[in-house]
């Protein structure tokens, strides 16, 4: 599926993508619309062709509940990108990571309106950013 595009991808030094679906794990099933849960081999796929930088939060991101979004993190916390939107702590949500590229520093932040009418637990509002 990215095949065409991965020569052009990979001639920036970042790369930026909007994950719209969640990477819940096989164990909560892999699921379409209205609820989603996406094969983590796609964002190999993705961290392959040269994307670098993951945009997290949006209205998918609690398609599986407080265990998807921790099974994403366990995901892209062991990538070598930068990626912002979920969280698993209130201490990960408030230190945004800042790295540098060709002495360039940068960071990302992603946030999110809604959740399809679904809610983070009480007390775990950091799960998605508002």
């Amino acid at each position: 599926m990215l095949e065409l595009i991965k020569p052009i991808i990979n001639t920036y030094d970042l790369a930026f993508y909007n994950q719209e679906t969640i990477f819940g794990g096989k164990e909560l099933g892999y699921s379409h619309y209205p609820r989603f849960n996406t094969p983590s081999e796609f964002g190999d796929a993705t961290i392959d062709s040269g994307f670098n930088i993951v945009a997290l939060a949006n209205n998918h991101s609690c398609d599986k509940g407080e265990a998807g979004i921790l099974n994403a993190i366990e995901y892209w916390k062991n990538q070598s990108v930068m990626y912002n939107g979920i969280n698993d702590s209130f201490d990960m949500q408030d230190n945004i990571k800042i790295m540098t590229k060709n002495n360039i520093s940068y960071a990302l932040i992603s946030y999110t309106t809604l959740n399809n009418g679904l809610k983070t637990p009480e007390g775990k509002e950091y799960l998605v950013n508002y």
